[in-house]
């Protein structure tokens, strides 16, 4: 079964072309099975007018042999000689007919000729043979035969395509299409199109689905964790602080770097790495480099250039609940690290150094990233004399503090990067040092490098009273921060809290919007006043 349809805005039309196409599709079904019977109607029809001359001129031939001889009835020995010959010809002038036929279609060499050229060669040389056994008939009577064979032959010949032409005329009358149309198209009374409410509908279904779907994917599978309720109702790992992306950060990021550039010699300021480095003679390991390098450079502790910045807000929150869990710690040191790099660990363990300095408590920050870190460079201070060169014996630990202008506060450098960082930390060396800088400082904050990446976080998890876990929106997967729980646990070391970094602006964030208001009311009054 075939159903047509066709759609226009004219319904006479759609009608029209319908039923015409049905019409064409009949129509060209039934020429395609006339094909055949057309071409071989055609060949026979072009044949008849030779064959009818052909019959004719022997029909002659054979009535003027026979007034000149005067017989009319042959023997019984030229009856049987003439039934033969008949049956020979005719069955040679239907297989030439044939080859005649077959040419307008295939070469010579075709298989189908080459079988009809065999079937010629057996009967001529039968013929042939049978010629022979009535050599010795007397010439008129065999004359006589021979004319009235070929006349016989002809009149069979003419005869059979005659009937031939007739069988194919009333066939290709008589045929179908092997189809027939069960319904013809009808004007229709409405349009049949479908009803726009239930496609808008449908649509809009469709669309909602598919956004879904779409959110599902970017927020679980595409990207990174951005829920911070993800960590604390899957892992169990309480989040103390949700700090937001700062542009402030950025630019001031950007500035300090392009200082630094400026204080290199005029030969290295083509050098794009914003953590550069001095020489031993220009910042050697005493309280006063520091000093100097912050001077020159500049600090890009945003709680130290911009602290009524939002995100410096939401770094408050986290001082305050850490200072709740240290009461609760076994000891004062605390190492922030997280699952990979960028997460901006050293973004957060440097603000809330500061941070917890403003509030008159002596704290000592450690840059522990021994592979990668660049905590000096927040300060505008060189790597060199840090905590390789004092774990190596190499220098004493009081040259290594440095004063970095906040009062209250001290930094220890990373120091030149060590073959196998790990062993040093192994030593028992690293943990004595830790126990040393407890008792002198009020707060020790550490600076790891990412858990899953080496190491190093590991060793250093079990030395600390409590973990800071820093993740960045939508940059970890939930695989990446499961296993990075899971880490921490194996090396028993005390999570006190998750801190959520660099969380994009939305109109969703309120706090964000209390903040600002807040702020800029603030700075209305002290402006009056």
């Amino acid at each position: 079964l075939i159903e047509m349809e066709y759609s226009d805005s004219n319904r006479a039309k759609a009608v029209e072309v319908t039923n015409a196409l049905a019409q064409q599709y009949l129509a060209t079904a039934v020429a395609s099975r006339q094909s055949n019977d057309n071409a071989t109607l055609a060949f026979i029809n072009g044949e008849l007018p030779r064959l009818l001359a052909d019959l004719r001129r022997k029909e002659e031939a054979l009535r003027n042999f026979r007034a000149s001889s005067n017989s009319m009835q042959p023997t019984s020995e030229a009856q049987a000689y003439l039934q033969g010959g008949i049956d020979f010809d005719r069955q040679i002038a239907t297989l030439q007919l044939q080859r005649t036929q077959m040419m307008e279609k295939f070469t010579p060499e075709s298989r189908w000729v080459q079988n009809i050229d065999i079937q010629l060669a057996q009967l001529n040389k039968a013929k042939a043979a049978f010629d022979g056994r009535f050599s010795a008939m007397p010439s008129s009577e065999r004359n006589s035969v021979d004319l009235a064979r070929d006349a016989k032959v002809a009149e069979t010949i003419y005869l059979g395509m005659v009937q031939k032409a007739e069988q194919l005329s009333v066939r290709r009358a008589s045929t179908t299409g092997g189809a027939h149309i069960v319904d013809a198209a009808i004007r229709p009374l409405r349009p049949t199109k479908p009803s726009r409410p239930i496609v808008l509908g449908g649509a809009v279904a469709l669309g909602l689905i598919s956004g879904m779907f779409l959110v599902f994917m970017r927020r679980h599978v595409m990207t990174g964790v951005t829920d911070p309720l993800f960590v604390e109702r899957r892992l169990s790992v309480p989040v103390i602080g949700e700090i937001l992306f700062s542009q402030q950060q950025v630019q001031l990021a950007r500035d300090a770097d392009g200082a630094a550039r400026k204080a290199l010699p005029p030969g290295n300021r083509r050098d794009p790495s914003p953590f550069w480095r001095d020489s031993p003679e220009d910042h050697p390991f005493d309280s006063n480099a520091g000093a100097t390098a912050l001077d020159g450079v500049g600090t890009k502790v945003l709680a130290a250039r911009y602290p009524n910045d939002p995100s410096v807000e939401a770094l408050r929150e986290v001082r305050t609940a850490l200072a709740r869990d240290l009461a609760h710690a076994p000891n004062n040191i605390v190492m922030f690290t997280g699952p990979t790099p960028s997460a901006g660990k050293s973004f957060v363990a440097a603000n809330l150094a500061v941070l917890h300095a403003e509030i008159g408590s002596k704290v000592l920050l450690i840059d522990a990233d021994m592979r990668r870190g660049h905590l000096a460079s927040y300060f505008g201070m060189s790597n060199r004399g840090g905590l390789s060169e004092v774990l190596s014996g190499r220098i004493p630990v009081r040259n290594a503090l440095r004063h970095v202008g906040v009062h209250g506060m001290s930094f220890l450098a990373c120091g030149e990067r060590p073959n196998n960082p790990a062993a040093l930390l192994m030593k028992q060396t690293f943990r004595d040092l830790l126990d040393r800088l407890s008792k002198q400082f009020d707060l020790v904050i550490i600076d790891t490098p990412p858990i899953l990446a080496v190491t190093d976080a590991s060793i250093i998890a079990s030395e600390a009273g409590a973990t800071m876990l820093v993740l960045r929106s939508g940059m970890q997967s939930e695989d990446e921060i499961a296993d990075t729980v899971k880490k921490l646990e194996r090396t028993e070391g005390r999570i006190a809290g998750a801190v959520f970094n660099a969380i994009p602006l939305r109109r969703s964030n309120r706090n964000y919007e209390y903040t600002t208001n807040y702020a800029s009311d603030t700075g209305h009054l002290s402006t009056a006043s």
